[in-house]
């Protein structure tokens, strides 16, 4: 009798600690999972690259997701101009335009940009979470237009030096391409470059989406 006894009470207790390791490892299971579900997603990791061209009048740098450095490392005054971010897709977007000073079609910005200064261009956070909701991890950075001392006349894109056609100011020729090769402007009409959008004072960077 005693020993039957004794029998039932180590199955007792082997059933007790098999239910308690049981629950222990149903407890770990249960606290692992809140614990993983806990984790905010970790923010899509974008990568920018500023594309340059030898005879860039200014140098433009990022600092993603903050802003852009601007330096002119020429010896013109700069009146205005574009920088264009666009996400590296086949289907053509979204994109982001920066700009500072004023279109000398649209009006005179006073002062002008120097040589060998810098400004920085902060970028809004609502272009930040525009690219990040694209699903794009690559961006393009570019100095798109410039336009030097208010003179409407002549008008710099992607490297390139281009003249305003005498009579249609909505259009550029190329007169020097990228390359500094000088080429005959009217070989090289460059249409469809208008002015539609104003640039404002030099207080304040303008900022259009797309």
């Amino acid at each position: 009798m005693k020993i039957g006894r004794a029998r039932r009470l180590v199955y007792i207790v082997l059933l007790l600690t098999a239910a308690s390791a049981g629950l222990f490892v149903f407890r770990t299971i249960a606290e692992s999972k809140m614990e993983l579900e806990d984790i905010p997603p970790v923010p899509q990791q974008i990568v920018t690259d500023v594309i340059h061209y030898d005879l860039d009048l200014l140098k433009v740098t990022t600092n993603w997701p903050k802003d852009l450095s601007v330096e002119n490392i020429s010896d013109k005054e700069i009146s205005g101009f574009e920088i264009l971010i666009v996400a590296a897709s086949d289907d053509g977007g979204p994109g982001e335009m920066v700009l500072w000073g004023t279109d000398p079609n649209n009006g005179k910005q006073t002062p002008l940009f120097k040589p060998k200064e810098i400004m920085t261009l902060s970028i809004r956070p609502e272009a930040v979470k525009k690219f990040q909701d694209n699903g794009k991890p690559f961006l393009y950075v570019q100095l798109w237009r410039l336009w030097v001392n208010n003179d409407p006349k002549f008008l710099y894109s992607e490297g390139a030096l281009l003249q305003q056609d005498e009579k249609n100011p909505g259009v550029y020729h190329v007169i020097r391409d990228a390359k500094g090769r000088s080429k005959p402007h009217h070989n090289h009409a460059v249409p469809h470059i208008t002015h539609s959008i104003k640039p404002p004072s030099l207080q304040d960077a303008a900022i259009g989406s797309f």
